[in-house]
């Protein structure tokens, strides 16, 4: 039998802790994008299996005690830990919280500022002909209005035709 990564034996732990399996494999350092197809992944495993069942014989057996773990291993034991809000409303305030939050992983905040980046920054190319033409219209305006296609023409030119 092959012995468990730190992140499998997070994940095993967080499973027996009572969370749901794509909540299990982002606190144990899995990218949250992928967490539902990894979670299913570990699921599936045999060895994962047989971890979760001896871990929950063994959480009976201390009477619904918890096991003693690291003072690093689950942020939400820790008051310091946890998210500086309980509720968010806007995913971008949750996303930069979640990014800048020290005691994540640094593999969980990469992810976070990955998803966070569309809010910040527009995408190389995102901007059609119209916004470009106003821009350059914008730069013209400012290098003094030379005369060209954005700037306005003068009055028009009154003539007599015909006599």
């Amino acid at each position: 039998m092959t012995r468990l990564t730190d992140k499998q034996q997070a994940f095993v732990h967080n499973k027996v802790a009572g969370m749901k399996s794509p909540e299990a494999a982002v606190a144990a350092g899995y990218s949250p994008v992928s967490a539902r197809i990894q979670a299913t992944q570990l699921m599936a495993r045999a060895d994962i299996k047989t971890a979760i069942a001896a871990a929950k014989r063994m959480h009976k057996a201390t009477n619904g005690t918890p096991a003693p773990r690291e003072a690093d291993d689950d942020v939400d034991d820790n008051p310091k830990n946890r998210m500086p809000k309980d509720k968010y409303t806007d995913a971008k305030e949750f996303l930069t919280d979640a990014m800048n939050h020290k005691h994540l992983p640094v593999a969980a905040r990469a992810e976070y500022a990955k998803a966070l980046m569309p809010y910040q920054h527009a995408r190389i190319g995102e901007t059609g002909k119209k916004d470009k033409a106003k821009d350059r219209a914008k730069e013209i305006v400012a290098e003094g209005g030379k005369r060209g296609v954005y700037t306005p023409k003068g009055p028009p030119r009154l003539r007599v035709v015909g006599e």
